[in-house]
């Protein structure tokens, strides 16, 4: 029995350390937490699970399905777009969001390797200039509007023959780098919402079988009739 009465003051003494310590720890956290917030908000940094960038994530992924779908078909079928009309306008709104996009990732914290937030500015810099940046400015290449000068020119002229011109809207391609970006806004909200990254996952597998089904399509008609 004294056994026990020495033993019970001493483990309960203990408890309370690792209970305070636990307390201490959780409100070092939060004051972080409360810190990172007031900085990003007073230096104009995006939070990048915050409901603004949430939004902006889910207009893209809807603008990169249409780009999955409407660049092979255009350049397969030879579907092009007259100047000013609703798709050339709606395709000039699309290139518009991206160049906004990479604007708005210089200003977007990151979570690094060890899952803390990366909310300073140059820090932010450095890491998208060494990551994304090359892949995200490659894609936003503006080939529809050189391909759209030179058709004018050969229009005006007459010295470019129409298989050049196909040939050329090859490089509209480019564009699809931007699917890199689907991939990784998918692996974000997995590990985001892990409850339904077995639903993603189908919807990723169902959505790969359509795209190559439908690029499978473009390719073939495209070389069947050159």
């Amino acid at each position: 029995a004294s056994d026990d009465d020495s033993y019970s003051p001493t483990r309960s003494l203990q408890l309370q350390r690792i209970s305070a310590a636990t307390v201490d720890l959780e409100q070092q956290r939060y004051d972080k937490m409360l810190a990172a917030e007031e900085f990003m908000r007073s230096n104009w940094i995006v939070d990048p699970m915050g409901t603004f960038r949430r939004r902006w994530d889910v207009l893209q992924v809807l603008l990169l399905t249409y780009l999955t779908a409407s660049v092979p078909y255009r350049i397969g079928f030879d579907q092009e777009t007259r100047p000013w009309e609703f798709w050339f306008v709606f395709d000039m709104l699309v290139d518009v969001y991206f160049l906004v996009d990479i604007v708005l990732s210089f200003r977007t914290a990151y979570h690094n390797y060890h899952g803390d937030l990366e909310y300073y500015p140059a820090q932010i810099i450095k890491n998208y200039l060494r990551t994304w940046f090359p892949v995200d400015m490659v894609g936003s290449t503006p080939v529809n509007y050189i391909v759209l000068v030179m058709e004018l020119d050969a229009d005006s002229v007459g010295y470019t023959s129409n298989k050049f011109l196909r040939m050329m809207r090859l490089f509209r391609l480019l564009k699809l780098l931007r699917l890199l970006r689907l991939n990784r806004l998918l692996k974000k909200y997995e590990e985001a919402f892990y409850g339904i990254k077995s639903s993603m996952k189908l919807s990723k597998i169902a959505g790969s079988v359509f795209v190559i089904g439908h690029w499978l399509a473009c390719v073939w008609w495209f070389f069947g009739t050159s």
